[in-house]
Order: C-alpha cells, then sequence, then structure tokens
C-alpha cells in the first residue's frame, strides 16, 4: 500500500526551504545571468529603488526622500550616456552584509557607508556584484550596493553619496 504525503505538508516544505536559502546563493542565483557590462547596466536602469522601497531601508522618511534624490540623479545620468562596449565576465561574485557585520568588523565595504549607518533600518543586507575575470591583471566591475526588499532586486548606489553637505 502506497503513503501519500498531503499536498498541504509539501506546500509547507517548499515554502520553509524558501526562506532558509542563503542570501548569498539567492544572489548569485539571480545575478549570474547579468555577467556583462551591458547587461548590468540594463538591469541597473529598471532596477532603481522607489520611495516606497527607500522607506523600507531608511529609519526616517525624510532619509528616504534625500536619498530618492540621488537616486533620480544617477538615474538620469545614467540614461544619458550611450551605451558602450560590451564585456563578458565569467565570474560573478557577491559579498553580502548587514549593518550588524560591519559593526562587529566581520565584512569589506565602502568606508562612507560608516558615516551613515544610523539612517538605515538594522534589518537592511547589502550586496556587492562583482564582475570578474579569472585573469587578476584584467579589471571587472563592482556594483555597491544592491539590495533585496520584498523579493526584488533594488540597485541602491552608494547612499552614503546622498547624505553628503
Amino acid at each position: 500500500m502506497k503513503k501519500h504525503i498531503p499536498l498541504g505538508f509539501i506546500c509547507i516544505f517548499m515554502v520553509s526551504l524558501t526562506f532558509q536559502t542563503d542570501p548569498k546563493e539567492k544572489a548569485i542565483a539571480y545575478f549570474d545571468k547579468y555577467n556583462s557590462k551591458n547587461k548590468m547596466n540594463a538591469l541597473i536602469l529598471k532596477s532603481f529603488a522607489t520611495l516606497d522601497d527607500a522607506k523600507k531601508i531608511f529609519n526616517k522618511p525624510e532619509d528616504a526622500v534625500q536619498f530618492m534624490k540621488l537616486m533620480e540623479a544617477t538615474e538620469k545620468k545614467m540614461k544619458e550616456e550611450p551605451v558602450g562596449e560590451d564585456a563578458v565576465y565569467p565570474i560573478v561574485d557577491i559579498n553580502t552584509f548587514t549593518i550588524k557585520d560591519i559593526k562587529e568588523e566581520k565584512t569589506n565595504y565602502n568606508l562612507g557607508l560608516l558615516e551613515i549607518l544610523h539612517k538605515f533600518k538594522p534589518t537592511v543586507r547589502f550586496f556587492t556584484v562583482k564582475l570578474m575575470t579569472d585573469n587578476i591583471f584584467e579589471k571587472g566591475y563592482s556594483y555597491i550596493y544592491w539590495m533585496n526588499i520584498n523579493n526584488k532586486w533594488v540597485y541602491v548606489s552608494r547612499p552614503n553619496l546622498a547624505f553628503r553637505k
């Protein structure tokens, strides 16, 4: 006699697996298909944070508004630049960290973040996406920073620039 596993149990199991996915692995799975400069730039253009996204990143609404000024200027500048020659990179490397990791000095990050750590909600997770070759003498590209907000990848650029005087 065959035993059947109830469908509800299978669904709950699959959902629990989804929530246990390593954030770095999730990022690699997503960004791996954007392994060229032009693909990444096209992705960025459709992945800028919205004001609602920014409100989920920053503690104060006025900081979210200030940040959005930077995002709008960055988007405008990128749209004005002509599409350059493309370059494909076989290695997509991800670094991910939280505010806690920064405070505990457990990660590498742009030092500008230290100036504005107090502005972020404590739950934010940063991702740096690097496109690289296997030749250490060839340059690659670093895309600082990405966040995953409500299962949507959002490019937040270097957020500290939004708060410089």
